[in-house]
C-alpha cells in the first residue's frame, strides 16, 4: 500500500493505491496507441471509475516526438474521474521515469503508466506521483 499526497483541483488529497485496477480493454487501447505514433512517443490519459481505471483518453492538443510528448497543462481536463497518465517511450527496455517524467508525475494525478517496446502489457510499469513503481492487474 502507498501513502501520498496529491494537489487535486487545488486542494491537497491525501491518496491510498493498494493495487492499481486497469481493464484489458483500456490498456490495449493506450498500447495501440503507443504502436501507432511509433518511432515518436503516445500520450493519453485514464478515467476511473468504482477503482477501476477503464477508458483511455487523448490529451488535448498533444504534441510528440521521438524524445518527448505534452500538451499544455491548461488545457488539462477538470475531470475528476481522470486519474492517471500514459506514455509510450519508443525504445526497448524497462520503462523509467525520466527527470522530465518525475516532474510531471509530481505535478499532475497520482498514477502513471509508461509503456516501452515492444508495447505490450509485460513492457508497461505503473508509477505513482514519486516516480516509485506500483504494482497493476489488468481485469477483463
Amino acid at each position: 500500500m502507498w501513502l501520498f499526497l496529491v494537489l487535486f483541483e487545488m486542494k491537497l488529497c491525501l491518496c491510498v493505491i493498494k493495487m492499481l485496477r486497469i481493464t484489458r480493454n483500456a490498456l490495449e487501447s493506450a498500447l495501440m496507441g503507443a504502436k501507432n505514433c511509433y518511432p515518436n512517443e503516445f500520450l493519453g490519459l485514464f478515467r476511473e471509475k468504482d477503482g477501476i481505471i477503464y477508458e483511455l483518453l487523448l490529451a488535448p492538443l498533444s504534441i510528440s516526438d521521438e524524445h518527448s510528448a505534452t500538451f499544455p497543462v491548461f488545457y488539462m481536463p477538470t475531470d475528476p474521474t481522470i486519474v492517471a497518465t500514459f506514455h509510450s517511450h519508443p525504445s526497448y527496455g524497462v520503462a523509467r521515469p525520466s527527470n522530465a517524467d518525475k516532474d510531471l508525475f509530481s505535478r499532475h494525478y497520482g498514477r502513471h503508466f509508461i509503456a516501452s517496446l515492444p508495447f505490450v502489457a509485460q513492457s508497461t510499469y505503473a508509477f505513482d506521483n514519486r516516480g516509485e513503481r506500483i504494482e497493476f492487474e489488468i481485469i477483463d
